[in-house]
């Protein structure tokens, strides 16, 4: 399969969560609502990898929930089996450009502490919490 390379605007469907992917690192996880309409939302999961991003990471770990973000990526499909035995499939997206629009009006501007995994690395880079901007502003 060939890659193919998506670049979309949509918002934070949850906050990014970092988790241990093995021999991988650590990859910090998302969701993104992307707006068809009025009446449609296409759903994707949204993957940061620490070790091939580390500043890209540590900086999307610190967007909130809700806030609307321009993506470029990576996309494939994972497939998976339901609790019915039905096969399923969820688009992800392997983010190597991440953008988070500024606050709106009562938003706040970043989380004040990532949310980790259950099970947290103890190599892990420690959080942050300064105040620059979430994403370099440069435009896609």
């Amino acid at each position: 399969m060939s890659d193919v390379t998506v670049q979309f605007t949509g918002n934070l469907g949850k906050d990014p969560e970092r988790r241990a992917a093995g021999s991988y690192g650590d990859v910090i996880e998302s969701s993104v609502a992307v707006s068809k309409g009025r009446d449609a939302t296409d759903w994707y999961k949204l993957t940061v990898w620490a070790a091939r991003n580390p500043t890209l990471a540590a900086e999307f770990e610190k967007v909130p929930k809700g806030r609307r973000v321009d993506v470029v990526g990576r996309l494939t499909m994972d497939e998976w089996t339901d609790r019915d035995g039905n096969t399923r499939t969820t688009p992800v997206v392997a983010a190597y450009h991440v953008r988070a629009w500024p606050p709106r009006d009562g938003e706040e501007n970043v989380r004040t502490a990532p949310r980790k995994a259950a099970s947290q690395p103890k190599d892990a880079v420690p959080y942050s919490d300064d105040d620059d901007i979430p994403f370099h502003p440069e435009p896609l």
